[in-house]
């Protein structure tokens, strides 16, 4: 009945797949060369399977995010009668999430090693161009700078971040960051 609906269907299966088959047959009459192949094959699926799976559930490190608060420029007019005025502090805050303003502690533990909280920091971290001043951890997340003299207006100014600044495990997505003190802007006032 099928033959008067289709006609006679006829495969040969191609001349790659014969030579496979021929291969398994001839592999099976060796069934000591036979088995050490299957289970090689089995064994070479289940590691890269467990590879997969492996690289996919991996733990990935704890990233810290970096926002620094630039520090204002001192005007002139401001300046008391030494010539001198307080500085300004820049702020360097460690935090969870790039967008938070705050650090976030469900998130990660202390970015500072505990013992350095409250402590001067005179390694693994630097500005450039230099400025004199004390690098301190204010808190566990946030690094202060306070310079000697006030800050020059318009100055671009880049921070290197050491790996042996942060506590262990805390990875940052970079480690040098720029910022630019703001620009003084003239101020006309009638006489």
């Amino acid at each position: 009945m099928e033959s008067k609906l289709f006609g006679n269907f006829q495969w040969e299966p191609p001349t790659w797949l014969g030579r496979i088959f021929a291969g398994f047959k001839r592999l099976r009459q060796h069934r000591k060369a036979f088995n050490t192949c299957l289970f090689a094959i089995i064994g070479i699926i289940i590691l890269g399977s467990g590879c997969l799976i492996w690289q996919h559930y991996k733990p990935t490190p704890k990233l810290a995010y970096v926002t620094l608060t630039t520090p204002n420029v001192v005007p002139v007019a401001q300046l008391n009668q030494n010539n001198t005025a307080q500085p300004a502090t820049m702020v360097v805050n460690f935090t969870a999430n790039p967008e938070a303003q705050v650090y976030d502690w469900t998130n990660m533990k202390s970015v500072a090693p505990l013992q350095n909280i409250k402590a001067e920091v005179t390694q693994g971290i630097g500005i450039s161009p230099e400025i004199q001043g004390k690098w301190t951890w204010v808190s566990d997340s946030k690094l202060q700078l306070t310079p000697v003299k006030p800050w020059p207006a318009g100055v671009k100014y880049t921070i290197s971040i050491g790996k042996n600044l942060l506590a262990n495990k805390i990875k940052l997505p970079e480690y040098k960051y720029q910022f630019t003190t703001p620009t003084l802007q003239p101020v006309f006032t009638k006489a």
